[in-house]
C-alpha cells in the first residue's frame, strides 16, 4: 500500500467523491464509474492491479432508489476500454446484464450484435462471458458477418423467468448464431432459459454468416427448455454438431419430450447429467452446487 499512502489527498478526495450516496435524480455518466475504477487502481500496488478488472459486471439497467431505471450502454463499456488498453488485457471474465436490481419487469432495449464485436475486439484475453437478459440482435438486410475474436473457456447465455423478448419492432430476433461464431472455439456452453421462438432461423437467406461446419461444442448444459419445444429442437441441431458433445447438463421437468433430442447426443455423449428445473443454480447465477452422478446411457 505504499503507492496509496504517497498518493496526493486531492487524489484521494476525488476517489471517495465517487464513493459517496448521491441523489437519485442526479444522473452520473456512465464513463464516469469506470473512471473511478481506474484512478483507485493507479493508487494501489501495481502488483494487485490485474485482479482488480479480472472479473467484471456491466449492467445495462439500474434501479434508483426512487424505484425509476438509468440506462446504460455498451458504447461507454466501449469507449472506456480502447481508451485503457491496459485494463483490456486484464479482462478475463465478462458479465453482461440487463436486470441488476431492476424492479420493474419487461424493461429491456434491443442491442444490435455489431456492438457486441465492437466491444470483443477490446478483450484479447477474455476467457468467460456471461450474457443474463441481454438481447442482441440482428435485422434482416443489415446482419453482419461471422467474426471471430479468440477461444472462449465459458460461454453462459441466462435469461430469467421475467425475460420478455418479444419487442414490438415484430423484425427483430435473437441471434445466437452470430454470437457463437463470433468465436473460434468455446469449451462450455451454457443455455438457460433461451426464448427459442425469438431465436433467428440460422438458415435464413439474408443472413451474411456462412459457416461450412456446426459449431463443436465439447461441454453443453441446458436449462429450461420445457416452452417453445417445436423451435427448441428445430434450432439446437442446426447451430450445433451435437456429436461433439462429451459432457451434457440437461435441466428439465418434461423428459419425455426431448427423448427425440436426446438420442441425438446419445453416440458421442461420455457423461450426461440430468436435473429437475428447481436445481437451475448449476449455472452459477446464484449459488454453486455439485452435479448429480451421470446418467447410464445404456
Amino acid at each position: 500500500m505504499a503507492d496509496g499512502r504517497e498518493a496526493p489527498f486531492e487524489v484521494i478526495d476525488e476517489i471517495t467523491s465517487y464513493l459517496r450516496p448521491v441523489p437519485s435524480n442526479y444522473r452520473i455518466p456512465d464513463k464516469h464509474d469506470l473512471l473511478a475504477c481506474s484512478l483507485v487502481s493507479k493508487t494501489w500496488c501495481a502488483a494487485s492491479r490485474p485482479h482488480l478488472f479480472r472479473e467484471v459486471t456491466h449492467s445495462l439497467g439500474t434501479a434508483t432508489s426512487d424505484g425509476s431505471t438509468t440506462r446504460k450502454t455498451l458504447s461507454s463499456l466501449i469507449s472506456f476500454l480502447r481508451e485503457h488498453r491496459y485494463i483490456s488485457s486484464w479482462l478475463r471474465e465478462l458479465r453482461l446484464t440487463e436486470r441488476f436490481e431492476l424492479e420493474k419487469p419487461g424493461e429491456y432495449s434491443e442491442i444490435h450484435i455489431g456492438l457486441l464485436h465492437e466491444l470483443l475486439q477490446h478483450l484479447p484475453s477474455l476467457r468467460r462471458l456471461r450474457l443474463v437478459d441481454v438481447l442482441f440482435v440482428s435485422i434482416p438486410g443489415s446482419h453482419p458477418s461471422a467474426k471471430h475474436f479468440g477461444s472462449l473457456d465459458e460461454l453462459h447465455i441466462n435469461y430469467t423467468d421475467e425475460f420478455s423478448p418479444h419487442s414490438s419492432r415484430g423484425n427483430l430476433h435473437l441471434d445466437l448464431l452470430v454470437i457463437l461464431c463470433s468465436f473460434h472455439s468455446i469449451q462450455k456452453l451454457f443455455l438457460t432459459c433461451v426464448p427459442w421462438d425469438s431465436v433467428a432461423d440460422p438458415n435464413i437467406p439474408n443472413s451474411n454468416v456462412t459457416t461450412t461446419a456446426l459449431l463443436r461444442i465439447p461441454e453443453l448444459g441446458i436449462c429450461g427448455p420445457d416452452r417453445e419445444v417445436t423451435h427448441f429442437h428445430s434450432i439446437l441441431p442446426r447451430l450445433l454438431d451435437l456429436s461433439a458433445t462429451r459432457v451434457l447438463t440437461f435441466v428439465s421437468d418434461t423428459w419425455a419430450q426431448h427423448a427425440p433430442l436426446l438420442q441425438q447426443f446419445s453416440p458421442s455423449v461420455e457423461e450426461l447429467y440430468l436435473s429437475p428445473v428447481n436445481w437451475w443454480d448449476w449455472l452459477g447465477l446464484t449459488t454453486k452446487q455439485t452435479p448429480s452422478s451421470p446418467a447410464s446411457k445404456d
